[in-house]
């Protein structure tokens, strides 16, 4: 059973009490149900057909998705022969057993943002421009699912500015893509937060 603070406290309490209310409700007294609550829609979902172990296990599941990514990467850029390598260093520190089954968000945003690096490169290097809009997802994703993940975007605004032989029109219109897409999925929650606080950024 779940076990860990936050999770009993806002990632698994609060898809839990909009699961019981069958909406998104205005819980005032969980300032962390202000938050934007991308992998606790997940959660919720996973409630809804099961249990507190099936909404552990989706947190587990993008985990692996992560593991599986490093794989790819370091496969694709270095050493197929050492590949299973950096997932398993990964897979051994003390902090990946710790968070990794107690439905956090922590290493869902991390992955999220990886995959952005990921897709960051495969533009670079393949310049097709779906790898863009991907990185734009997980962006978005990253964001919407850990506010400290913010820092992803302007790291990912500069990756977009080392792209080689773009033109100041390709590159605004890049920004703006990346801006816009980025924001999509974390507009929703501020948009709920005006509408029961009156303040987008609430509770700060």
């Amino acid at each position: 059973p779940a076990f860990a603070t936050d999770a009993l406290v806002y990632h698994l309490a609060v898809p839990k009490a909009y699961l019981e209310a069958g909406a998104i409700i205005n819980l005032p007294n969980n300032i962390f149900s202000f938050y934007p609550q991308h992998i606790e829609m997940l959660y919720l979902l996973a409630l809804a057909l099961g249990t507190d172990h099936l909404a552990q296990l989706t947190g587990l599941g993008i985990v692996f998705l992560l593991l599986i990514a490093l794989y790819q990467y370091y496969r694709q850029s270095g050493s197929a022969t050492y590949a299973i390598l950096v997932p398993a260093l990964f897979l051994s520190t003390p902090t990946f057993f710790a968070v990794t089954y107690s439905a956090y968000a922590d290493l869902q945003a991390a992955a999220y943002t990886f995959m952005a690096f990921y897709s960051w490169e495969n533009w670079r290097s393949r310049k097709q421009a779906g790898w863009f809009y991907m990185m734009t997802l997980f962006v978005g994703a990253a964001l919407a699912t850990k506010l400290s993940a913010i820092i992803a975007l302007p790291i990912a605004f500069i990756g977009v500015f080392m792209r080689d032989k773009m033109s100041p029109k390709e590159f605004l219109r890049h920004f703006l893509i990346l801006m816009l897409g980025a924001l999509l999925l974390i507009l929703p929650w501020w948009g709920r937060n005006y509408f029961f606080t009156g303040n987008p950024f609430a509770p700060f």
